[in-house]
């Protein structure tokens, strides 16, 4: 979704290494939108 992050998945891979050197607790990406609607 463009008004969230609006980057590319591989994008999102190359910078989850400095995710990680933060030192925080990470997560993969939730649904944004339809989550709550089968098949959404």
């Amino acid at each position: 979704m463009a008004g969230q992050s609006n980057m590319t998945a591989e994008q999102a891979l190359d910078l989850w290494p400095r995710l990680m050197a933060a030192g925080k607790v990470l997560g993969s990406p939730a649904v944004a939108t339809g989550g709550d609607v089968a098949g959404g």
